[in-house]
């Protein structure tokens, strides 16, 4: 009788490891999958080795000659420094329709930074660019008490 239910908790936990795996397998297979266009610096042996290394703050010299760093790689979320003026995330997104979609963002950090931002399907079909400033513009406010200077 117990022999069962440790089989059955055994079992349990697997398929949850793999569900997990799979799940953060997702977003490595979707940085793979990007098209080169999206990632000019970096080659596709150098996209492999910043992923496969974890989330250990790996580094690559970069196709400038610059330094990219894996900053951060969870289940849904991914975050590369591609060189010091240029930052890439991805997180993927799951739908109403259960579909999932990728948002990038792309800083760019010179002189300040400024952030763009598309949702692409798993295919990497461009769905929408949403526009950062504008939101942005709605949530800062000047104070009627605060001076222009």
């Amino acid at each position: 009788m117990k022999a069962t239910i440790r089989l059955k908790a055994a079992c349990i936990m697997l398929v949850f490891l793999h569900v997990m795996s799979a799940e953060a397998q997702d977003v490595k297979s979707l940085w793979m999958s990007m098209p080169s266009k999206m990632t000019q610096y970096l080659d596709n042996d150098m996209k492999r080795t910043l992923v496969d290394g974890g989330n250990a703050q790996v580094k690559v010299k970069n196709l400038l000659g610059e330094t990219a760093v894996l900053d951060t790689l969870t289940a849904d979320f991914m975050q590369v420094k591609l060189n010091n003026a240029s930052t890439l995330q991805l997180k993927t997104l799951d739908t109403d329709e259960g579909k999932r979609k990728v948002c990038v963002v792309r800083t760019y950090a010179a002189p300040e930074k400024e952030s763009t931002a598309t949702l692409y399907d798993t295919d990497w079909k461009s769905v929408e660019t949403i526009n950062l400033q504008a939101l942005t513009d709605n949530l800062l406010q000047k104070p009627d008490t605060l001076s222009e200077t």
